[in-house]
């Protein structure tokens, strides 16, 4: 028994996210039954570091799969990169040793959030930011994104009716970077509880337009209500940069 360790890039726009759902197409149920073509029908069970919602994106998405298969590794990273579709792709694949788990093992996961900030849509990046016609006041958006960084309880940007035992979650960086009209907030943390990245970048986003204040955002956090933070931004807008062990 092997346990490899895979890094994937994916454009999640036409699936259902990536843990495997009954009669939906998801990037996990596309990469097994890949393997499990390879393999001659054997099922295969993978496990992602990151359980990316429906529309997300993934640039290092790390996953772990327990097989049989004795391909030498170089061949069997050309055999799933020419069967896998086009919006899927496998970077290395490497044997690990079999305590080595995809989720449990990592020590931090970073996201990016791609922001379009002008009148005009792109529509060669429609499925990739989110697009925003009005002026975003960046001074502002930074100085409330700052207030995330170290430890505190998330429970206010936890999404509706999914229960943790605690929401308390460490993030190690926040940024936000430009590059002409677009817009990039980064989230590092070692942990993150559902739609934590797009529930944050929609508030953010809010101080942005001038519909609250930084001390908003303070006030926010210390609330813990879920029912004061803005909507999630959009899923498309959203892409995991990589996962550290």
């Amino acid at each position: 028994m092997r346990n490899l360790k895979l890094t994937i890039e994916y454009d999640g726009t036409r699936y259902h996210g990536w843990q495997v759902q009954p009669n939906q197409p998801t990037i996990q149920g596309c990469i097994e039954a890949v393997f499990e073509q390879i393999s001659g029908g054997k099922a295969q069970h993978m496990v992602g570091a990151s359980r990316t919602d429906a529309g997300v994106h993934a640039q290092g998405q790390v996953a772990t799969i327990l097989t049989d298969l004795s391909m030498p590794l170089p061949r069997l990273l050309n055999t799933l990169n020419r069967l896998l579709p086009g919006d899927i792709a496998i970077h290395d694949i490497y044997d690990v040793p079999l305590a080595f788990h995809a989720r449990r093992s990592a020590r931090s996961k970073r996201y990016r959030y791609a922001i379009l900030n002008r009148v005009i849509h792109a529509p060669l990046l429609r499925y990739t930011c989110w697009h925003i016609e009005d002026f975003l006041h960046l001074d502002q958006m930074q100085e409330g994104l700052m207030l995330f960084k170290g430890r505190h309880d998330f429970s206010a940007f936890n999404a509706a009716g999914n229960d943790f035992v605690h929401a308390i979650r460490d993030v190690l960086d926040v940024d936000l970077l430009t590059e002409g009209e677009m817009v990039f907030i980064e989230i590092e943390a070692t942990a993150f509880v559902k739609q934590m990245v797009r529930n944050i970048v929609g508030t953010i986003v809010e101080i942005g337009l001038g519909k609250r204040s930084v001390d908003d955002m303070a006030r926010l956090i210390a609330s813990k209500d879920r029912s004061q933070c803005a909507p999630p931004a959009p899923p498309h807008g959203l892409t995991l940069l990589h996962v550290r062990y």
